[in-house]
């Protein structure tokens, strides 16, 4: 049964801070050796993609190709890059989204450096290059500034942002740690929800898909938020950048998730939506010959890139994976699982339109609150169930690989010798 205990504010303050240190220090396949290979590579790879784009090459996909190699250097190498796993596993995935930003910067925008004859030296070339390095939209060269903060305002909002973001961080830990008591449900079965009502309508359960709904779409949203001030504080305290070239939030606002839809496409930040899209639209527009505004290319589009996206999870999970627990392909299930209730939405907000018009009902204040109220609980409720889905049946797959393969030392530990072993060693082979 789930019970909650008042927090005492001195011992949660200690408890934040081990919190702040230990997150600093909690990747297992951090050894400190081979720490400059990813700084080195992604370097190379930064200074090689500036010269491409300053100076385009004629042979652009050979040249992407060429980019790629140091690019998955680092990759292979991302756990060696900080003793922080969170920071690894974030750095990993920056690196195939960063890849895929400039294959389509390149290959599919082809874009060159916006120099006059007058001004077509070295330096204006490396400046216009290095604009676009990280963009979201090259194409649209995002000239229009998007807010008003000067330099310093800026640099003090993103400051203070992200501070609190990573406090909260801690915070919500250390309180889900030591204020929180409930008996954790786990287990295959618990990936079922409907089929075990009413079972499955206990305080444990329901607690836990909540903890874990908050962990995926509001803790994760504050660590990204926290990572992408931070940077806005490097590169334009540094004078790399402008403030209006840096935007106030990597998120959209979270009050316009009324549908999985917006959740993914006006809430969820968008960087890799004009890459991995490009890509998509080569594939079905080009290749497939599917014609632009048709429901059915819409959604063979909205399928491939949540499917990328799902198997660039299942890469990184890949490489984080040292004991061969294996269970990386849930990810990517998930990802075109997203696919289920926008379809869904699609056919109920179609129907319900109509419904609206034979009725004569006229859209009013109090319409669209009861509606976006009604939406709101959708978004919420398939994620509790679509999150818990997949971590139960990921950790009950885990569990029996790792059971099979380690069948010796589990049966050991169950008999509760660990790390007793008849051939003398200690510990998961």
């Amino acid at each position: 049964m789930v019970s909650f205990r008042s927090p005492d504010p001195k011992f949660i303050f200690g408890e934040v801070y081990t919190s702040m240190s230990t997150d600093l220090w909690d990747n297992p396949f951090y050894n400190g050796a081979d720490s400059e290979k990813p700084i080195l590579a992604t370097l190379v790879a930064f200074a090689y993609a500036v010269y491409i784009l300053a100076y385009p090459p004629k042979y652009r996909k050979l040249s992407i190709a060429f980019l790629a190699i140091p690019v998955i250097f680092a990759f292979l190498y991302q756990q060696a890059l900080a003793p922080s796993y969170v920071l690894c596993d974030t750095f990993g995935r920056f690196l195939y989204i960063w890849l895929a930003h400039m294959s389509f910067t390149v290959t599919i925008l082809e874009w060159k450096p916006p120099i006059i004859k007058e001004n077509d030296g070295w330096k204006s070339r490396l400046k216009a290059a290095y604009k676009v390095l990280f963009c979201i939209s090259p194409e649209a060269n995002d000239t229009q500034p998007r807010h008003n903060h000067s330099r310093a305002s800026f640099l003090l909002r993103h400051a203070w942002k992200a501070t609190y973001l990573f406090l909260f961080q801690c915070l919500w830990w250390a309180l889900i740690r030591h204020c929180v008591t409930s008996t954790p449900a786990r287990g295959a079965d618990k990936a079922i929800f409907f089929r075990r009502l009413p079972e499955s309508l206990n305080a444990d359960e329901l607690w836990q898909r909540f903890d874990q709904t908050f962990n995926w779409c509001i803790i994760n949203m504050c660590l990204y938020e926290a990572y992408h001030s931070v940077f806005a504080i490097f590169f334009v305290g540094l004078h790399f950048d402008g403030p209006e070239e840096w935007s106030m939030a990597l998120f959209g606002s979270v009050a316009q998730a009324w549908s999985v839809r917006r959740y993914w496409g006006k809430h969820w930040h968008n960087y890799i939506h004009a890459s991995f899209s490009g890509h998509t639209k080569i594939v079905t527009r080009k290749w497939l010959r599917m014609r632009r505004g048709h429901v059915s290319t819409r959604l063979v589009e909205n399928t491939i890139v949540f499917g990328v996206s799902g198997l660039m999870h299942t890469l990184v999970r890949n490489f984080q994976d040292d004991y061969g627990a294996g269970g990386h392909w849930f990810i990517t299930l998930w990802y075109v699982g997203q696919m289920v209730p926008i379809v869904i939405e699609d056919i109920v907000q179609t129907i319900y339109r109509q419904k609206k018009k034979e009725l004569g009902i006229k859209d009013s204040k109090g319409l669209r609150v009861a509606e976006r109220v009604v939406g709101y609980v959708w978004v919420f409720g398939f994620n509790s169930w679509s999150i818990a889905k997949y971590i139960h049946t990921r950790n009950a797959w885990i569990d029996g690989n790792l059971r099979e393969k380690y069948e010796r030392q589990f049966r050991v530990w169950e008999e509760g010798e660990i790390g007793r072993w008849d051939d003398g060693t200690s510990g998961m082979a």
